[in-house]
């Protein structure tokens, strides 16, 4: 990067081995098109740190698979020859200017009138754009990356789904207990199910496991069985999920949520590779287990909420998954995946095919406020509001958000000015006692940790919120982070320290005090 853009830099401080982390190339993915084989389609425009002024049409850039395979321009007849005007402005962001006076361009769900500039930020987070709400692309940092040929499973060609693509192949032979880390709905039964596939067990039982669904007074029948007899109402011979999983592979979805109880008989499974039913003699078992979470394990090891040695033998092998707003680039690919497989379900498949050219049932525009919502509940909910997309608009024309669905995509990060507090609206206290944890890491999420604004929906004190993020097991605190991670979030966020407080799920007061203790 020229030193006038790294002197601009929103936090200043040496980039060493941060380099990695900035992106190649300006680049576009086909979030819709007409033509939905077209969805996915990547186009690279230019070096992030050069001069150069991309230029995007109907005729141009010609677009490729990400594979590699040459597809075609946009194409669509009524897109303009005329270009939007792509170039990287001084201080990293990306400048934008419609030249063309007949077709409407909208970025990030405002209209070039005729230009607009974007902070290195929303670069970052992906700027997306909807022409003549026929096409809807995203104008995103883009990583030279290897394509797998096999997608295991897994939909999507982002920069952290190859990560992930790889770390799956790289421990699948291995014969070591995996721990799956992420937020609720991005998929960890998908990649434990991947895990199992590819490793030397594939053909052998695969036994998933809710671990928050077993009582702790069952949980020892429930894993290790029991045998006939072993107490009041053990009519018959029970197996438990370890036997069932004998040679194969166990899944322990929601270890985090299991209580201490449990995991003591767990850990004693793990260490020791023996079972014993209740009733029954112990027995060597030869089981690999996958585990997976979405609480912070680490802090619930140190509130006491966690067993270390535990967690110690669950971490065998380490993936963290990425949430889906950090792969917006692969929400076009993910939604036209859900829609065929919800259209074929009632035969309605035709639906996707291009009615005329540069016509289709769904309206680049619907895809556009798919593409701009930070979806909480990651691919789970996009699948549940594809779902929902598909039934409630059976025998449309075209394909509409529904009211439910309307204001849930238009709902902005930020509460509506009518329910801002001002100086002359109080905030509405509420009882503590009313407010779940859950509740209030899904406030902070929503407002990408701002604090103030948490205090706000909430109705609580900024002295109460810090206390409840200090003593919370399933939230980390700045003085946490270490300087790697920190310079790696700083890279991908290009030093917006907004935006890495959001990333890395603290506050930015706390973001800042870390980096300043650790001299960076």
């Amino acid at each position: 990067m020229s030193a006038d853009r790294h002197n601009q830099s929103t936090i200043r401080f040496d980039r060493k081995g941060a380099s990695a982390g900035f992106p190649e190339t300006v680049g576009l993915t086909i979030l819709f098109h007409p033509q939905v084989d077209r969805v996915g389609d990547i186009a690279p425009l230019m070096d992030y740190v050069s001069n150069e002024r991309a230029l995007v049409s109907r005729i141009e850039p010609v677009f490729r698979k990400p594979n590699g395979r040459r597809t075609d321009a946009l194409a669509s007849p009524v897109l303009s020859r005329k270009p939007l005007q792509i170039e990287v402005t001084q201080d990293g962001g990306i400048s934008i200017c419609n030249t063309s006076d007949t077709v409407e361009a909208i970025a990030d769900s405002e209209v070039l009138r005729p230009s607009r500039s974007f902070s290195r930020a929303e670069f970052y987070r992906g700027i997306v754009l909807s022409l003549a709400d026929r096409v809807a692309l995203l104008l995103h940092p883009m990583q030279v990356t290897r394509n797998h040929s096999d997608l295991l499973g897994i939909i999507g060609y982002s920069p952290p789904i190859q990560r992930l693509r790889s770390a799956i192949l790289n421990v699948a032979d291995f014969d070591v207990p995996v721990l799956l880390q992420g937020e609720s709905g991005v998929g960890k039964e998908l990649v434990a199910s991947a895990i199992h596939r590819y490793s030397r067990r594939n053909g052998r039982p695969y036994v998933c496991v809710n671990m928050s669904a077993i009582p702790s007074s069952l949980a020892a029948s429930e894993l290790f069985g029991y045998v006939k007899g072993a107490f009041s109402g053990a009519e018959r011979n029970h197996s438990g999920y370890f036997c069932d999983a004998e040679g194969g592979t166990l899944f322990l979805d929601e270890i985090g949520e299991t209580t201490l109880e449990v995991q003591s008989v767990l850990l004693r499974a793990i260490e020791n590779k023996k079972l014993q039913p209740i009733g029954g003699k112990i027995r060597d078992i030869d089981v690999r287990v996958i585990a997976a979470t979405d609480f912070n394990l680490e802090r619930a090891v140190k509130k006491g909420l966690f067993r270390g040695p535990l967690l110690q033998r669950l971490s065998g092998y380490r993936i963290n998954i990425v949430p889906l707003r950090q792969r917006r680039d692969d929400i076009g690919r993910l939604f036209v995946h859900f829609l065929r497989s919800e259209l074929e379900a009632i035969g309605q498949v035709d639906r996707l095919q291009e009615r005329s050219p540069g016509r289709s049932w769904i309206t680049a525009g619907l895809v556009a406020q798919l593409a701009e919502y930070e979806w909480p509940g990651n691919v789970r909910q996009l699948q549940n509001v594809t779902r929902q997309l598909v039934i409630s608009n059976r025998d449309s024309r075209e394909l509409n958000a529904d009211s439910v669905l309307d204001e849930l995509l238009t709902r902005k990060n930020l509460p509506d000015a009518e329910e801002m507090p001002t100086q002359n609206q109080p905030v509405k206290k509420r009882r503590v006692a009313e407010l779940s944890d859950q509740e209030i890491i899904d406030v902070l999420r929503r407002h990408r940790f701002n604090l103030n604004l948490t205090c706000s929906e909430l109705g609580v004190s900024r002295n109460w919120l810090n206390k409840f993020i200090e003593h919370c097991p399933y939230l980390r605190k700045a003085k946490d982070l270490g300087e790697e991670e920190i310079r790696l979030c700083a890279a991908e966020c290009g030093d917006d320290i907004n935006a890495m407080a959001a990333r890395l799920e603290v506050s930015l007061r706390g973001l800042q005090l870390q980096i300043k203790r650790l001299g960076m």
